[in-house]
């Protein structure tokens, strides 16, 4: 849509003619009214535009003749790198090679519309100017998406580095994570962490919002757990002390869900502490789900006092399967809104608990893809998935 007054800039440049000057006159009268100002040089219609009161800004430029001289090149240059995108017509007199071709090979790239004064008419001009207005803001648009295309590529590639290159090998179980990208980048992540004793750390997480702010979040949440795990064993130790760090450290209003857990891979003695995350939960052999990793405190980055109790413990069984998720799961949409929910991911674990951790995994993918369908999920979503092997032999202990 057009602004009601459109804001003419002429330049009446080397011989102008004369023609423009009466058809925005004689078109005054339109839906759109002209609000036009004459100069005789680009260089004065650039003092100008700096001098006038209050401030006139254009919202196009109309070259009435062609300039020669290098100086007003490059003040047409200066004119339109002033005014981010300032369309720009060039009106030519007949017989004359269109200037087009002349501008573009200088300094300036930004033409819009050569018209020739044969048959110029102020219904013609109008359409003219509607046109190369409207193009501008495309213009203007593609630039921002670009520049949204570059951030997303900036993050994508951030959230991709935080993701563990390959699954720790541990003897009787079967571990494997995923995150699955789709049209935006949000802050999913998820770690493997050593801990000391040979301890195995799990951590999935969510930072807030979406893009490149979401992904530092979490890469700085990931680099102040894998410190932290150097010396603490203790769950609720660490994600206490993490949170403290990213207290002080997160812009404002920007937080991290996070669920971390500890498995003893010689006992199956687990632990967990929930920041305000998606709770995951444990299936055994026969298909019962035998615990739920409810929240145990508020999100990491909020208040530093916050002080994290880790679970009681739980004593993983051979033959068990602990599936870790982010909301992106449940939160997907499909048709008429529907979102997938808890309950079917419930369902799907249970129907493929007999697969590895890694075909599981794919399998809740593709159920989730195929909820979605036509579109796609509007959210990261991340799985991870331990399997207890049905014959390992535990030592109970906590």
């Amino acid at each position: 849509m057009l602004p009601q007054t459109i804001r003419v800039l002429v330049v009446e440049t080397g011989r102008p003619t004369s023609c423009v000057r009466a058809s925005l006159v004689e078109n005054s009268s339109g839906e759109s009214v002209y609000d036009s100002r004459f100069v005789k040089t680009v260089g004065d219609a650039l003092r100008g535009v700096n001098q006038w009161e209050p401030r006139w800004i254009p919202d196009i430029l109309i070259l009435d003749g062609l300039p020669h001289a290098a100086e007003e090149i490059g003040h047409l240059v200066a004119l339109q790198d002033a005014f981010d995108r300032l369309p720009m017509l060039v009106v030519h007199p007949e017989g004359q090679r269109c200037p087009l071709e002349i501008l573009q090979r200088r300094p300036c790239d930004r033409v819009e519309s050569c018209l020739s004064v044969e048959g110029l008419t102020p219904r013609l001009l109008r359409l003219a100017i509607c046109c190369a207005i409207h193009y501008g803001r495309c213009e203007q648009l593609l630039d921002a998406l670009r520049k949204n295309d570059r951030e997303l590529t900036v993050a994508r590639e951030i959230q991709q580095s935080l993701f563990p290159k390959e699954s720790p090998q541990v003897e009787g179980f079967d571990i494997a994570g995923k995150s699955f990208p789709t049209q935006e980048v949000g802050g999913d992540y998820y770690d493997f962490l050593s801990l000391p004793e040979d301890y195995l750390g799990i951590a999935i997480g969510d930072a807030s919002g979406h893009g490149v702010g979401a992904a530092l979040l979490s890469a700085h949440t990931r680099a102040t757990l894998r410190s932290l795990a150097f010396i603490h064993q203790s769950v609720a130790e660490i994600i206490s002390l993490a949170n403290r760090v990213l207290s002080v450290d997160s812009p404002g209003g920007r937080f991290m869900t996070l669920l971390l857990a500890r498995v003893n891979p010689r006992t199956g003695s687990f632990v967990y502490a929930n920041a305000g995350h998606q709770p995951g939960f444990i299936l055994s052999q026969d298909g019962h789900i035998q615990h739920q990793m409810e929240t145990t405190g508020i999100p990491l980055g909020i208040t530093p006092e916050w002080e994290f109790p880790h679970s009681f413990g739980y004593q993983l069984k051979p033959g068990d399967t602990v599936v870790f998720l982010t909301d992106g799961v449940v939160e997907a949409s499909g048709q008429n809104d529907a979102t997938f929910g808890r309950q079917r991911l419930v369902d799907l674990a249970l129907a493929y608990r007999d697969f590895s951790a890694a075909e599981m995994i794919s399998k809740i993918a593709q159920a989730v893809f195929e909820f979605c369908y036509p579109r796609l999920p509007t959210d990261d979503f991340t799985l991870v998935v331990i399997k207890v092997s049905p014959e390992i032999c535990l030592r109970r202990s906590f």
